[in-house]
């Protein structure tokens, strides 16, 4: 089949959205406890909800760049280690 007759991609269901959300949480939530153990460990819990809700906003109402803002976070992180 050649590229330009490819079939229109059906609209995503509820249950992809879903599926989708909680694969997002999977990276996320050990993501922004890294973050909030390096960065933000002095303003409490707080601060980790906070980095959280961030992740969920983004994965919500951006979710293709999300994979691109877990990937930069966990460059960063390596790069960190390579520093100290």
């Amino acid at each position: 089949m050649r590229r330009d007759q490819r079939k229109p991609k059906q609209p995503s269901s509820w249950v992809d959205f879903l599926l989708g959300q909680f694969a997002a949480a999977v990276f996320a939530v050990p993501t922004a406890l890294l973050l909030w153990f390096f960065v933000a460990e002095s303003v409490g819990w707080v601060g980790f909800w906070l980095i959280l809700g961030c992740f969920a906003f983004v994965s919500v109402f951006f979710p293709k760049a999300f994979p691109d803002l877990l990937g930069k976070i966990w460059e960063a992180f390596f790069e960190l280690k390579r520093w100290y």
